[in-house]
């Protein structure tokens, strides 16, 4: 969750009668209602709100500045935002099957605002690549560990430094598919500096191609 505004926009389904309100902060403001079962757009200053009810979706989109949870009540349930106070857009991420995606071969930032959270992500790779997980900028106090699970949901490798030392995994997959790393805040926990997580994947089997020309002998008259 990006730091300066959250939108939080409860939508109440019932039978095709939807409502859909989104709180004003700041300088931007958004309040639409639908009484239909379809959903619409909403354009205003330099923002397009996009939406559809009727539908059992619900999560979160983040874009520059804000972040829009959304959930549904009723028989579908309500989706759980984060702890109040904490600005973190990838949350909620608290077990194997919120684990967020993340792509290899960039860097992202999150918090633990918790004591005892722990915060899941997943990859996939192939057999024989070789895993890189770096968690650094681990607040001043603090200290997190860095875990790694194979596709099975278990733990492959693990790095449990001391205090905010830099935590660093090195792994080789020995199967193909999903793999998850897991920060934990094993002790501490910080809602005004995130950390900062990296996943390199190189290597692997690769197959290169020799083109090569062939001439052709020509047949007797």
């Amino acid at each position: 969750m990006h730091k300066r505004l959250v939108f939080l926009i409860p939508v109440v389904l019932f039978s095709i009668t939807a409502a859909v309100l989104a709180e004003s902060g700041g300088s931007l403001t958004l309040s639409w209602w639908t009484i239909d079962g379809g959903g619409g757009r909403l354009i205003g200053d330099t923002f397009t709100l996009d939406s559809t009810v009727g539908q059992p979706d619900a999560g979160t989109i983040a874009g520059g500045p804000y972040t829009l949870y959304s959930g549904f009540w009723g028989p579908i349930g309500q989706v759980t935002p984060p702890p109040s106070g904490c600005p973190d857009a990838y949350e909620p991420n608290d077990d194997f099957s919120q684990a967020k995606s993340i792509a290899p071969g960039t860097t992202i930032r999150a918090y633990i605002c918790t004591e005892g959270e722990e915060d899941y992500y997943k990859f996939t790779v192939a057999a024989g690549q070789h895993i890189t997980i770096r968690l650094t900028n681990i607040p001043a106090g603090q200290d997190y560990d860095l875990y790694l699970d194979d596709p099975s949901q278990t733990d492959v490798a693990v790095s449990n430094q001391s205090g905010n030392v830099d935590e660093r995994i090195d792994y080789t997959a020995t199967v193909g598919g999903t793999y998850y790393t897991i920060v934990t805040g094993y002790s501490g926990y910080s809602t005004t500096q995130p950390y900062s997580l990296r996943v390199d994947v190189n290597g692997g089997q690769q197959r290169h191609y020799i083109y090569m020309p062939v001439m052709q002998k020509k047949k007797r008259r």
